[in-house]
């Protein structure tokens, strides 16, 4: 197969490119898993698989879980396929929890971030257009059961009534830290009737003001 492309405007370029690989390489491979289970492919340069990967999105309803060989493979792709894919489609990236291979305790809030927020979506899909990057360190962590995620998340909202002190004892029991101000996930911080905390399941810290046991914001 061969693309000649004449111009200047590179979203046309990777709209036409997406639309070549759709019409060509995804639209056989998109054929050839309903007559097999595993079908492999190499020989991709670093920018080939992107695009192919963008347009296998447009030719199926499954979800992609794309596996690269490493971290940092996996950011490259995830930078690259959210530029071809824009907001039409989720893309997840689900990294390892811990900060190094050989230091399993030591957990990289930020990651748990990610993880925490596809585990949250696939608990409760609302599509299976979806595509997932990740990396083999990762996918060998063992997740939360869908029934203990149940069983361990809270869920506050507006003008609900629930004492404050009480929701306080609940962020220790979950291992939240106290802090003067909250910077990173697993922290929450008390002002008096405001309640600032930084869930693992967001990527920024919310604002909890009381009114006596009702809450009266959340931002």
């Amino acid at each position: 197969m061969s693309y000649i492309y004449k111009g200047n405007d590179s979203r046309k370029l990777y709209k036409d490119l997406i639309d070549f690989y759709k019409k060509n390489a995804a639209k056989n491979i998109t054929s050839a898993t309903s007559q097999y289970s595993k079908i492999l492919l190499n020989n991709f340069n670093a920018g080939a698989l992107p695009l192919l990967i963008s347009s296998l999105r447009k030719t199926t309803k499954s979800p992609l879980f794309i596996i690269a060989n490493n971290n940092e493979e996996a950011l490259y792709l995830l930078k690259d396929i959210k530029l071809l894919v824009g907001e039409e489609y989720p893309v997840f990236y689900f990294p390892a929890s811990h900060k190094k291979p050989t230091e399993i305790d030591e957990i990289e809030n930020a990651n748990q971030v990610k993880r925490t927020q596809f585990i949250n979506f696939i608990a409760k899909p609302t599509t299976t257009n979806y595509i997932v990057i990740s990396y083999p360190e990762a996918i060998v962590e063992k997740i939360i059961a869908k029934t203990e995620l149940k069983l361990h998340s809270y869920i506050l909202k507006l003008d609900d009534e629930i004492n404050q002190d009480f929701f306080i004892e609940l962020l220790r029991e979950y291992n939240f830290r106290e802090v003067s101000f909250v910077y990173e996930p697993g922290e929450f911080a008390v002002r008096g009737a405001i309640l600032d905390v930084f869930p693992y399941s967001e990527d920024n810290p919310i604002r909890i003001e009381f009114v006596g046991d009702k809450i009266e914001s959340i931002r």
